[in-house]
């Protein structure tokens, strides 16, 4: 599962839409009550101007229209300066729902992401301010 969160970082770091869409299971992301298509995440994950376009790939953006007191960088700003980074599952987990903590030494923002179990592969249970 650790695994997974460093593929997250890494192809954020990179700016990969390709390597972070392989965390993404074939039927896609559950949100709320839905799931968030791998077509419909990928179109907004190549918009600047989205939510998920912003928060992993450009962080001048997010910091201009969607940081808020909860989410105050985007992950893209956090890989790109966080100094020390460590992963940390969090609590009691069930074995095919996990979440992890990013932490950084010099950021006191903590992103947290969730992954799921599917089949032979983590992939992310729940998208950033899914709605």
């Amino acid at each position: 599962m650790l695994k997974a969160a460093d593929e997250l970082a890494a192809a954020v770091r990179a700016r990969d839409l390709d390597a972070l869409l392989r965390l993404v299971a074939p039927d896609g992301v559950p949100c709320i009550d839905s799931m968030v298509s791998r077509q419909e995440l990928k179109r907004q994950l190549r918009a600047p101007d989205t939510f998920l376009g912003a928060y992993f790939f450009a962080p001048e953006v997010f910091k201009t229209q969607f940081a808020d007191p909860l989410t105050k960088i985007s992950f893209a700003e956090f890989v790109a300066t966080a100094r020390d980074v460590r992963v940390a599952v969090t609590g009691k987990q069930h074995p095919l729902h996990t979440c992890v903590h990013f932490t950084a030494s010099n950021i006191g923002s903590t992103p947290l992401f969730c992954f799921r179990r599917v089949r032979d592969r983590w992939s992310w249970r729940d998208l950033p301010n899914c709605a």
